[in-house]
């Protein structure tokens, strides 16, 4: 499926009910002002035929900054800033979009990459995450790569096992509080001491309001993200915001020696 495809079909509910809404509206006062002979009427349509481009508008671009725009920056800052080594373990829990596992085999020698799917329909309640889960293309087969079930609240592995995690649109798709919490414990729990915790996830923003108000009350602000990160025993939080809709951000655990990390750059 192309990313266009792809894109329209995740969000397709609230941009077709939007469109029909903006649609259905200026048809109404076109044809009350000229039923009634007011102008009144047709200013208001043309007010709504107004919004109805402003929105087609912002939805395009909002696709061309997620797929022409963040997503290669995310690639490139993934394993550069994230500084993933090609010999660590990662572990990349995703509720329905696994693409970052391409980009991330390519980088790895020796290293292994495991992919544990988490969604959890009682606790993902969205459309959104069952839709990514459909449109969603496994990796190809890989001797690296190693596909197994798991949830938010047991993750598969034994304490300290992994390098490194990575959370893109995984995290952000839990809508309460308590259960982002435990989820991010059970990642302190699997990562070794001084394990990074690389988090490429959808941000709160006013940029989000106007083009996906719809996802607003399960999205984190940069405070937020820094907050549940620090009380979920995570130090030395570095979070920026590239763009007016993404977060890319890095995370650490305590250990015995704490290597130095270089600061986040864009």
């Amino acid at each position: 499926m192309s990313p266009l495809r792809r894109h329209l079909y995740i969000h397709r509910p609230y941009i077709l009910s939007t469109l029909l809404l903006l649609l259905g509206l200026s048809i109404f006062f076109f044809a009350a002002g000229r039923l009634q002979n007011n102008l009144g009427w047709l200013v208001l349509g043309i007010s709504i035929v107004a919004l109805l481009l402003l929105f087609i508008t912002t939805q395009i671009w909002f696709f061309i900054q997620i797929e022409r725009n963040i997503m290669p920056q995310i690639h490139a800052w993934m394993i550069k800033k994230g500084r993933i080594s090609s010999e660590d373990q990662i572990l990349l829990p995703y509720v329905g979009d696994s693409r970052l596992a391409e980009p991330l085999l390519k980088h790895l020698t020796v290293g292994k990459l495991w992919l544990v799917d988490v969604y959890t329909p009682q606790i993902m309640t969205s459309n959104t995450a069952g839709r990514m889960r459909i449109t969603d293309t496994p990796p190809d087969k890989d001797t690296r790569l190693k596909s197994i079930p798991g949830s938010i609240d047991i993750l598969p592995f034994q304490d300290a096992e992994l390098d490194v995690v990575i959370l893109h649109h995984a995290l952000s798709e839990i809508t309460q509080f308590g259960d982002r919490h435990r989820f991010l414990q059970e990642i302190n729990r699997v990562l070794k001491p001084n394990g990074k915790l690389i988090l490429l996830e959808p941000l709160k923003t006013q940029a989000r309001i106007i083009v996906s108000p719809i996802d607003l009350y399960k999205l984190w602000n940069k405070s937020e993200w820094e907050y549940g990160l620090q009380i979920s025993g995570f130090v030395r939080v570095e979070i920026q915001t590239p763009s007016a809709l993404t977060i890319l951000g890095r995370a650490t655990i305590p250990g015995q020696y704490e290597a130095p990390q270089l600061p986040l750059e864009f």
